[in-house]
């Protein structure tokens, strides 16, 4: 079974922009994991970028965990993987 990318990122989008970014840069890297049992189960790995006001003031750490948050939902499935990357924007 081949992951629906395009509906994972979309899921991913619309989770984000509740953190009102700045900047929003998805990476789909799914390809990376072909053959491996979550790609061949249907889940798909992204790689963001995310600048927003919302971290202000929080650790790198806790900005993470603001993103991981907003996204709980979606993972581990349909989004086995996330490599994340913010910074803070005004």
């Amino acid at each position: 079974m081949s992951p629906n990318f395009k509906q994972h990122e979309e899921l991913l989008r619309e989770r984000l922009s509740k953190l009102k970014p700045t900047e929003l840069k998805i990476f789909n890297e799914s390809h990376l994991h072909k053959g491996h049992n979550a790609y061949n189960n249907g889940l798909s790995h992204f790689r963001v970028f995310i600048a927003s006001p919302v971290f202000a003031g929080l650790s790198r750490v806790e900005q993470q965990r603001v993103v991981l948050d907003a996204v709980k939902d979606i993972i581990p499935n349909p989004i086995h993987a996330l490599a994340i990357k913010t910074e803070v924007s005004i």
